[in-house]
């Protein structure tokens, strides 16, 4: 009789039972090539692995930043639509100029005070090398544009290094105007523009994601 292991145990009832060894059946294993072909199979698998990681952490990358751009723009229109007031120089050359920094202070020593800018606010765009602008229309509110001395330095918008501007619609300069109470909607001093785009584009991957600024409705949203 043998056991699991290939021992056999002789008995022949004429005295005390004997260890004798019988030939081992086969226990299982991998050969070279099994192991090589495992071992390549998990290689490759590991690596879409990895470069799916890498594709989906990028378009979150770009998504995100959409979302930042939006989010940008629709602060102008938000502090528009609340009435939101600015420190401005109240007199002198620099009237109605946005005050400089935080300190409450003008050029030439004018003083400011906290004014809701009378054409709201609004976003300027020069170029897609450049950030856009975050801007109170306050010099020359009628004409919905952006003047030096405008610009809010306390807001600002900053892309990540691998994204950028890849076209914009209308073309450039593009500035976005929030005139209150509403507010009302005007791109490039138009109010019958119906909408503008800003597409994102990440660097590595070519993948673009859109802000679309609706004039009439006034809704900021991001499309892939």
């Amino acid at each position: 009789m043998a056991n699991k292991f290939g021992i056999g145990i002789g008995d022949n009832g004429r005295g005390p039972a004997r260890l004798k060894f019988l030939p081992c059946k086969n226990l299982g294993g991998f050969t070279l090539a099994e192991v090589l072909v495992a071992m390549f199979i998990f290689t490759v698998i590991t690596t879409a692995v990895v470069v799916n990681y890498r594709v989906g952490d990028r378009n979150t990358e770009l998504r995100l930043a959409a979302e930042e751009v939006a989010s940008f723009i629709r602060n102008a229109q938000i502090m528009a639509q609340a009435g939101r007031t600015i420190k401005l120089c109240v007199s002198g050359g620099v009237q109605d100029r946005v005050c400089e920094g935080a300190v409450g202070v003008c050029s030439g020593g004018t003083t400011c005070s906290d004014q809701t800018p009378r054409g709201g606010y609004g976003i300027f765009l020069q170029a897609a090398s450049t950030p856009p602008i975050f801007f109170a229309n306050s010099i020359n509110p009628d004409e919905r544009s952006y003047n030096e001395g405008e610009n809010v330095p306390t807001i600002r918008l900053q892309l990540p290094s691998k994204i950028s501007i890849a076209s914009i619609n209308p073309s450039l300069p593009l500035t976005i105007v929030f005139a209150p109470p509403r507010p009302r909607t005007w791109i490039n001093n138009n109010s019958d523009i119906v909408e503008a785009r800003i597409i994102l584009q990440h660097a590595d991957t070519g993948a673009t994601r859109t802000v679309i600024i609706k004039s009439v409705s006034g809704r900021i949203e991001v499309n892939p």
